[in-house]
């Protein structure tokens, strides 16, 4: 699918004003902090002090408030008094170790460069084909920036998707479910492929088992050798998890679920309620979900795609970054030739400016009226739905008697 040239320009000249701005503010700041006294890369901070408390073989004080405090602080200098709490399973920690050797400009200047690897690598298995489209199209998408720019895992989560929906389209279900157990970090984001295999077990149950094996690796793992830091990881989930939308200080704004719809739509919810509402919401995904299948149940491309957009209904936690995942639909629906190429761009367009400034408008409700409709979040969930209600295209017969498939449509 060629993406028309004004579309194109326009995207690319907001992606470069994106990337250029965020270049011009890193470079011009003062050490470890950008031009507006923000330390460069955010939430790469967490990740850098949790790296460095293994290494000093302190994994019981990953969660401990005060200990992560005093140590971000060390690590990037007396200018910065921000404090970035890891929501991560301590295994994950492991990984940051490589970069304990370094200062943490330089780490975060390899972290840029092996999420930009992974982004690449995502998209070859998504379009092996050509890869020069697919990448001009996810740069300037805010997620994907937003995922640099906050020194986040989203493009390590994408990587390890595509992945799975490489290896589960080829036919590789023990190794698909294998591969896609390394996102226990972040197990929200598991919840559409999951109940995608649950609910077509029949032919996904090697996936499952490939899934439930590699998490139990994991596991045991985390259990063998850091399981002082797994207690505290487990009392933390069960103290703050349940209700971190709700929480003092959490950028709701910035969610894209509808966990987050809701929580600044109606802020103070009662929580039986608040979760009254998600639970209804994620019975309709998964209703939806079960008829999808029905319809595309030998298009595994396509039952993979709509997995992702519900998950965004089933997940009561992902941010604008982990919206990098919709990268996933969007090539399969661009690639597929089942959608026609005018939707598919309305559709792309409208989410792409809703995902660019959803987060800064929603907040600019929540202060001048005290509640907001998340337009990011409801721009997430509408594309969600919208790829879930898809009809599988009938077959028709050209001219010349040959068989060619109707554009798809809802």
């Amino acid at each position: 699918m060629r993406i028309p040239v004004v579309l194109r320009t326009v995207a690319l000249l907001v992606g470069l004003a994106l990337w250029i701005g965020w270049g011009w503010s890193i470079t011009t700041g003062k050490g470890a902090m950008d031009r507006t006294g923000t330390v460069v890369g955010t939430d790469f901070v967490m990740f850098y002090a949790a790296g460095q408390t293994v290494l000093r073989g302190e994994t019981e004080r990953l969660y401990d408030q005060e200990f992560q405090k005093e140590l971000q602080q060390k690590l990037i200098g007396e200018r910065f008094s921000g404090y970035y709490h890891l929501y991560t399973p301590p295994l994950f920690a492991v990984p940051f170790t490589m970069f304990a050797g370094t200062d943490y400009q330089t780490s975060f200047f390899i972290w840029t460069l092996l999420s930009f690897f992974c982004l690449v690598n995502a998209l070859r298995f998504l379009q092996p084909r050509s890869l020069s489209q697919p990448l001009l199209f996810s740069l300037p998408l805010f997620p994907v920036f937003a995922g640099f720019s906050f020194g986040q895992n989203s493009n390590l989560s994408l990587l390890i998707m595509a992945a799975t929906c490489a290896l589960w389209i080829g036919g590789r279900d023990g190794a698909a479910g294998m591969v896609l157990s390394l996102l226990f970090y972040k197990p929200q984001l598991l919840l559409g492929v999951v109940l995608l295999w649950c609910l077509d077990w029949r032919e996904s149950k090697r996936a499952l088992a490939g899934l439930a094996c590699g998490l139990a690796v994991l596991a045991l793992l985390q259990l063998l050798f850091m399981p002082q830091a797994t207690a505290a990881y487990l009392s933390l989930a069960t103290e703050r998890f349940a209700d971190l939308n709700q929480s003092q200080g959490f950028p709701v704004a910035k969610q894209l679920t509808l966990a987050g719809l809701v929580s600044v739509l109606v802020p103070g919810i009662p929580g039986v309620l608040h979760h009254a509402v998600l639970l209804a919401g994620m019975f309709w995904a998964a209703l939806l979900l079960r008829r999808f299948i029905s319809r595309w149940g030998d298009e595994r491309q396509w039952l993979f795609a709509a997995a992702i957009g519900a998950t965004f209904w089933l997940s009561p936690h992902a941010m604008v970054y982990d919206g990098t995942l919709l990268l996933i639909p969007a090539v399969i629906a661009a690639t597929s030739g089942y959608v026609r190429q005018r939707d598919f761009l309305r559709i792309a367009a409208v989410g792409w400016v809703a995902l660019l400034f959803g987060a800064r408008l929603t907040q600019i409700q929540l202060d001048l009226l005290g509640f907001a409709i998340n337009i990011g979040a409801l721009a997430t969930l509408c594309l969600g739905w919208w790829f879930l209600r898809l009809q599988r295209p009938l077959p028709r017969l050209r001219g010349d008697g040959r068989e060619q498939l109707e554009e798809g449509r809802e």
